[in-house]
């Protein structure tokens, strides 16, 4: 039958965004034991509470996955998630084993050996800080819209923004838009109101897709009477604004 083995397990969090993240761990045929997670760990080596796990000296093996969900705009996802063989021996009893996850992987440094395996990004999700410049004569109100697919719009006004100034320059500064890799499109609208009481507005939805290429930019959109541009570093796009009023 063996022996239990229990070990303290922490994790070190070396990415460079704060992380929810998830530890199983299984022995053998043995139930495995409930999910660990911890909530909101820094980034940066940000370290764990410790936990218990527990294996066996007897015939077996311990199994164990890892998930890493970032909480920065992009929302990174990193993971292990078929089971990665790992097993405990006696001279790991009552030890604590300092795992650690990175860009560069996952490592488990049992004090009888020890392992490293890969983790793989697995978010589809892209995050882009948007600013826009107001090149109008006159000071405005500016509204912008997203949404991608069938997901949430988002929505954002700036009031007061200067002739030249930029959203950043005035509350919610930046917007992050939120888009994915997957099968999908962005769309967006704009309202302008100027202080002269005109309204400017581009006609209905514009699609101009967020790519892989766009995670974690910032772009600087610009609104003239001359039209709109979003400039992605995937491509980008621009389109015309008329007057409404």
């Amino acid at each position: 039958m063996g022996t239990p083995i229990n070990a303290n397990v922490t994790v070190v969090n070396n990415f460079s965004f704060a992380a929810d993240i998830t530890l199983t761990h299984q022995f053998n045929g043995n139930p495995q034991q409930p999910a660990f997670v911890w909530n909101n760990v820094p980034g940066g080596g940000g370290i764990t509470s410790p936990v218990v796990v527990t294996g066996n000296t007897g015939a077996g093996h311990d199994y164990w996955t890892m998930n890493v969900q970032g909480l920065d705009i992009s929302a990174q996802v990193w993971s292990h998630l078929s089971q990665k063989t790992c097993t405990l021996e006696s001279k790991d009893n009552n030890t604590t084993i300092a795992m650690s996850v990175s860009q560069n992987g996952w490592t488990l440094p049992l004090q009888s050996g020890g392992c490293s395996t890969g983790l793989s990004r697995t978010s589809t999700q892209i995050g882009v800080n948007v600013n826009i410049q107001n090149n109008f004569s006159e000071q405005a109100s500016i509204t912008l819209q997203h949404q991608y697919s069938d997901n949430a719009i988002q929505s954002w006004t700036w009031g007061n923004v200067w002739t030249g100034g930029q959203t950043m320059q005035v509350p919610p500064s930046l917007a992050v838009a939120i888009g994915s890799t997957n099968s999908g499109y962005d769309y967006w609208q704009i309202s302008i109101t100027l202080n002269n009481g005109q309204v400017w507005a581009n006609s209905g939805w514009k699609r101009c897709t967020m790519e892989a290429a766009d995670m974690d930019s910032e772009i600087l959109m610009l609104i003239s009477p001359s039209g709109w541009t979003i400039p992605l570093v995937s491509g980008g796009c621009s389109t015309g604004l008329s007057q409404q009023s």
